[in-house]
């Protein structure tokens, strides 16, 4: 019997010696009608073709790129067909350090004429009469081609048939000379026209206002700019009131106690009043790191927005008392006391001051423009007073003589 085996699968099978497992395949043979050499063996390296009579690689120009012709070629003693050196990094920056040094060689640098050449030397001036008659017939008829040629470049092209008065000069590129401004303002047509002047007022038939202005020689008629473009302030509007006596005594007063300076305001014709107060320094600091904040978190995300969410605040936090016939409310002085008012400790305070303001006082969107407008007034004057300081007459209760000097400089 056969000898049983187990193969790998754990089965057993019979093998017997005549058959073997696989067959071999027999070795390959050259196929008939196909040339060429046989596959190299593993790990020998392909020879590039080398001519025996040059070691040349056998290349020809059009082999190259036009990039590596033009490098090849700066290496001295190359020509087409011989091999790349191995070190080429090494040579061509030999190759641009020699030339570097060359260009900075006095002795090697090409000069724009040979260095034999003899000094120029101009011919000393003649008097055109001296010279003989062909001569200075040939340079009479030379200044005669140069100036009518000038004359022919002054013309310019041709102008257009038939076209308007100017149209012409300005196509040859003529500058009008002598031009005469005349002043049309009292002349009843305008200018160069038989069409007469009107205006909107003799039109209509109606009398003019009698604060018209009258028409500006330059015609700046009207004020191009409305806005001051540092604050906004409408400068149709007539500039903030002088701080009056009070004002001068409650902003001293307040000022040399150590105290935020406040004002009353009256508004509505007396059926409404508030008060307003200036900000202590670390009030303004918390509230650019609150706005600041805000803008990290994304919750801000323009410039106006920034701003707006700054002067809120501001708006908030200096507003006192608001006081009518039906509503009054009175708000913590300063942001110390409003924490103890706050509700949500999870929260930060200022966007609680500013819910709680806008919910008892500040209900309507004309309120707010107007409290916010009260409190740009009330910023404006005591930056007046401010800029102030200096003047010795600025309390007149004090007994001076009203005499001011000039604020120090350097001080």
């Amino acid at each position: 019997m056969p000898e049983q085996k187990k193969n790998v699968f754990g089965l057993e099978s019979a093998e017997t010696e005549s058959q073997p497992a696989f067959q071999v395949p027999p070795p390959a043979k050259p196929l008939p009608g196909i040339t060429g050499n046989p596959p190299l063996p593993p790990g020998q390296p392909v020879s590039a073709p080398v001519s025996a009579a040059d070691n040349a690689t056998g290349m020809k120009e059009s082999d190259y790129t036009p990039e590596e012709l033009a490098t090849l070629q700066t290496i001295p003693g190359w020509e087409v067909g011989q091999p790349v050196p191995d070190n080429l990094a090494e040579v061509l920056a030999s190759i641009s350090h020699e030339a570097a040094g060359e260009a900075r060689d006095p002795d090697k640098i090409p000069l724009p004429q040979p260095g034999d050449t003899p000094p120029l030397k101009v011919p000393e001036p003649v008097d055109i009469s001296q010279l003989p008659a062909d001569r200075q017939r040939a340079i009479q008829e030379g200044l005669a081609r140069a100036h009518q040629a000038r004359e022919e470049e002054a013309r310019g092209p041709a102008g257009v048939e038939g076209a308007g008065p100017g149209i012409n000069e300005a196509i040859a590129g003529h500058a009008v000379k002598d031009m005469l401004v005349e002043d049309d303002l009292a002349s009843p047509t305008y200018s160069g026209t038989e069409v007469p002047k009107t205006t909107p007022f003799v039109d209509a038939g109606v009398a003019p206002p009698p604060d018209l202005p009258e028409g500006s020689r330059t015609g700046a008629q009207t004020q191009l700019v409305t806005e001051c473009p540092h604050c906004g302030w409408d400068l149709k509007e007539p500039d903030p009131v002088e701080p009056t006596k009070d004002d001068k005594d409650r902003y001293l007063m307040a000022t040399a106690g150590g105290i935020p300076f406040q004002r009353p305001y009256i508004l509505f014709g007396g059926r409404m009043t508030v008060v307003i107060r200036e900000l202590l320094p670390s009030e303004c600091d918390q509230i650019y790191k609150e706005v600041w904040n805000q803008r990290k978190q994304g919750l801000i995300q323009t410039p106006q927005e920034f701003f707006e969410s700054l002067t809120r605040y501001r708006v908030c936090l200096q507003l006192v008392t608001t006081n009518t016939l039906e509503i009054n409310n009175k708000f913590p002085e300063n942001l110390e006391a409003w924490k103890g008012s706050i509700v949500s400790p999870a929260v930060t305070t200022l966007p609680q001051v500013l819910e709680k303001v806008y919910e008892s006082a500040l209900r309507t969107e004309s309120l707010v423009r107007v409290i916010t407008k009260l409190v740009a007034h009330f910023n404006r004057l005591t930056a007046k007073m401010e800029e102030n300081w200096y003047r010795s007459d600025f309390w007149e209760p004090i007994g001076l003589d009203g005499s001011s000097q000039k604020p120090p400089s350097g001080e």
